[in-house]
C-alpha cells in the first residue's frame, strides 16, 4: 500500500478543478523548452503541500501535508485545501482508488459507464474511478440503503466512510462478523445492522472513535481533514500489516523507511540515520533543504529529533537517499515503583524485582499523596511512586498512597537515620522504618 511519491520538476505548478479535486501537472516538453536556463527548479516538499488555509486544522496537517505529498488528496486550484468542507461520496470513493494504487486504471477508462439510475450525475472526470470503486466492490455496501443511485454529490457520511475504509483494507468478510452488540453508543438505533460490524471493527483497530458524549453520529458528514487523518491511519494498519506477513518488497523499501533514529546531523549537510530488522546497524539518509519535519504530529525542525525516537520517512522518488518527509514519535509512558534512591540527577525504582534508574529533567514535577506540588527533597525510601517518562527521561513524580502491605527477606546491611537497607537478590535496597516498628527473632 505504500504509495510512489511523485517528484515534480516545475517552474510554475498548474492547477485544475475537477469536482473538488485538483489536479497538479508539471510543464510538458514544450513548456520546459521555453523555461529560461537556470530558472526550472523542483519544488521541495514543503512547497508542493503548501494551502494557504493550513491553519484552520492543524491537528490534521501531518496527515494533509502527507497524503498530499502521496498526491493521494489534494488541494484546489486557489490554493486552499479546505480542511473544513465535507467530502462528498464521489471524492471517497475517488480517495479510495487512490489508495488502492489505482489511479492509472481509473483515467485510463473514462469512456465506460455503470448500470445506475444517476449515472447523468457523475462528472466526466469522476467516471473511470467510479468504475474501479465498483469493481473493487467498493459500492456494494456503500449502496445498500440507496438501491440503484449513487448520489454522487452527496456528503461522505462518517458510516459511509467507516464501511468504505474496512472494505479498503480488505476485511469487509471479517466485519460482517463481528460482534457488532458490542457498542455502547447512545445512538446505536441510528447505526443499520448490517453495518455494526464495520463500525466495531473500525474502532477496534484505532481507524476512528466514537464521541465523548458516547454517540457515534453515523450520519454526519465527514471533513476532508477529519478524511486525511483517517486514510493516513489505514495507509499505517495497511503497511502493518504487510509487515507482519513479511512481504513487504524491496521497491517499496526504496520509497519509506520505518525505525528508530540512532543519530540526527544538522547544519549545512544535514543526515538522519535509522535503524530497523533489515537494517540493524543503521542506514544514513541525506535530509532535503525542502523536508517536512514533524515531532509526535506537530510542525518540527530536525534539531528537535532525538536518538530513540520512532520514525517513518518519505524518500524522493528520484534520488531514494534524499528524505523530503520525516515524522517522528517519542515515547511517553508511567511507571510504578518504590524508590530507592535520589541521588545525581537520578532516580531509581523497584520496579517488579529490579533496580532501574531514570535521569531526572532538571524541570522535574513532584507532587505528593495528594496532589501538592513539593520538591525533590519530598522523595524518601520506601514511597511508592509513579514516575512518567518522556524519552526515558522523569519529568513527573507522583506519590502514592498505598495502605498494601508486602513482605521481602533479605539480608540486613545497615539500620540507620530511620531506614533499613536489605540486601535482596543481591542488590541493596532502602527502606523507611516506621516511628513503631516491631521487631521480631
Amino acid at each position: 500500500m505504500r504509495r510512489t511519491v511523485a517528484l515534480i520538476m516545475v517552474a510554475s505548478l498548474v492547477l485544475a478543478l475537477a469536482g473538488g479535486f485538483a489536479h497538479a501537472r508539471g510543464p510538458d516538453r514544450e513548456d520546459r523548452d521555453r523555461i529560461p536556463p537556470g530558472q526550472a527548479r523542483r519544488l521541495t516538499a514543503r512547497e508542493r503541500t503548501e494551502f494557504r488555509d493550513a491553519g484552520e486544522a492543524e491537528w490534521a496537517d501531518k496527515h494533509i501535508r502527507k497524503l498530499a505529498l502521496k498526491e493521494v488528496f489534494r488541494g484546489f486550484e486557489d490554493g486552499t485545501f479546505r480542511p473544513n468542507g465535507a467530502v462528498n461520496r464521489m471524492e471517497l470513493l475517488t480517495l479510495a482508488v487512490r489508495m488502492l494504487g489505482r489511479e492509472a486504471e481509473a483515467q485510463a477508462r473514462m469512456d465506460e459507464r455503470l448500470d445506475y439510475a444517476d449515472w447523468a450525475s457523475v462528472p466526466k472526470w469522476a467516471v473511470g474511478y467510479l468504475v474501479v470503486a465498483h469493481e473493487q466492490g467498493l459500492l456494494r455496501d456503500l449502496l445498500r440503503e440507496d438501491g440503484r443511485t449513487l448520489q454522487v454529490n452527496a456528503p461522505a457520511t462518517r458510516l459511509a466512510v467507516v464501511v468504505t475504509m474496512v472494505r479498503l483494507m480488505g476485511v469487509a468478510d471479517r466485519a460482517r462478523e463481528f460482534p457488532g452488540g458490542d457498542l455502547h453508543f447512545r445512538d446505536i438505533e441510528a447505526i443499520p445492522v448490517w453495518a455494526r460490524g464495520f463500525v466495531a471493527l473500525a474502532i477496534e483497530e484505532g481507524i476512528l472513535r466514537g464521541y465523548e458524549d458516547r454517540t457515534f453520529r453515523p450520519n454526519q458528514p465527514v471533513r476532508r481533514s477529519e478524511m486525511a487523518a483517517l486514510l493516513d491511519r489505514v495507509e499505517e494498519w495497511l503497511d502493518d500489516r504487510d509487515d507482519d506477513r513479511d512481504d513487504e518488497d524491496e521497491d517499496d523499501e526504496d520509497r519509506e523507511f520505518e525505525g528508530t533514529i540512532v543519530t540526527v546531523v544538522t547544519g549545512p549537510q544535514p543526515k538522519i540515520t535509522v535503524a530497523n530488522a533489515r537494517h540493524p546497524d543503521g542506514k544514513t539518509f541525506r535530509v532535503d533543504a525542502g523536508a517536512l519535519v514533524f515531532l509526535n504530529g506537530r510542525r518540527a525542525t530536525l534539531e528537535q529529533l532525538q536518538p530513540g525516537d520512532k520514525v517513518e520517512i518519505i524518500l524522493d522518488d528520484d534520488e531514494d537517499d534524499l528524505a523530503i518527509f520525516i515524522s517522528a514519535e517519542f515515547e511517553t509512558r508511567e511507571v510504578e515503583g518504590v524508590l530507592e534512591t535520589v541521588a545525581d540527577g537520578r532516580l531509581t525504582l523497584l520496579i517488579q524485582g529490579k533496580s532501574h534508574t531514570f535521569p531526572l529533567d532538571p524541570a522535574v514535577k513532584v507532587f505528593d499523596e495528594h496532589g501538592k506540588l513539593r520538591d525533590l527533597s519530598y522523595l524518601k525510601a520506601g514511597q511508592q511512586l509513579e514516575v512518567t517518562l518522556v524519552r526515558g527521561v522523569a519529568v513527573k513524580v507522583e506519590v502514592e498512597e498505598s495502605d498494601e502491605e508486602a513482605k521481602l527477606a533479605g539480608i540486613v546491611e545497615r539500620l540507620a537515620e530511620g531506614t533499613i537497607t536489605l540486601q535482596v537478590a543481591g542488590a541493596s535496597r532502602t527502606f523507611p522504618l516506621d516511628p513503631a516498628v516491631k521487631v521480631f527473632d
